[in-house]
């Protein structure tokens, strides 16, 4: 089931809005941890993809997502499973006003520890608070294999990202590329979160 982090409405930010000129979605993770199965279910309309997109650097693709009438374009970014090497380097200037989507395995508890890595890492590289954080725990196919709770994955982000206001909060959900499940949900969620940012 997917959840997401009862937090306030984001703010709006000031400026043109860049829904029609594209929005930057970085995808990290550890590798292994299903974030490149995961951008191609949704770009995929949900079907879930056996052999996922191969990687010899960032993969680069623009999807237009169309949501409650409004259809955006959204530039997805995935680093080369997990090698910083092929990352733009964290700067404010690149995540500026982008989405950054942190997914670890629901089964491994050394994925949850690279995801809190690069969570705390974004925090620290975007100190005006302009950044779309979204925390996935992919595979939830395996429920029987379960190493992370979901209940530990929210109080992580409580902690990291208290709660002040003016700030944009991160989101949470758990899904499966596999299923399909709520991995549409998810990104219906962040485009939402996008129009409210950015205007109609």
């Amino acid at each position: 089931m997917g959840v997401s982090s009862s937090y306030s409405e984001p703010p709006r930010l000031d400026g043109p809005s860049r829904l029609d000129t594209g929005i930057k979605v970085a995808v990290h993770g550890h590798p292994g941890s299903g974030k490149t199965h995961l951008i191609d279910c949704y770009v995929h309309d949900g079907r879930f993809v056996e052999t996922p997109t191969s990687l010899v650097g960032p993969a680069y693709q623009i999807h237009r997502a169309t949501v409650d009438s409004r259809t955006m374009k959204l530039e997805i970014w995935d680093s080369d499973h997990g090698d910083r090497r092929f990352l733009t380097p964290l700067r404010p200037s690149w995540y500026n006003n982008a989405v950054a989507i942190v997914v670890y395995d629901i089964t491994s508890v050394e994925s949850f520890q690279v995801a809190q890595r690069w969570a705390n890492e974004l925090k620290v590289c975007t100190p005006n608070n302009n950044l779309l954080l979204v925390l996935v725990g992919s595979k939830s196919d395996l429920e029987s294999q379960r190493a992370v709770n979901s209940s530990k994955a929210e109080a992580f982000l409580r902690d990291t990202f208290p709660e002040t206001r003016g700030t944009i909060q991160p989101l949470f959900f758990e899904c499966s590329a596999k299923s399909g499940a709520n991995v549409t949900k998810l990104f219906e969620r962040i485009c939402r979160t996008l129009i409210r940012l950015h205007g109609p």
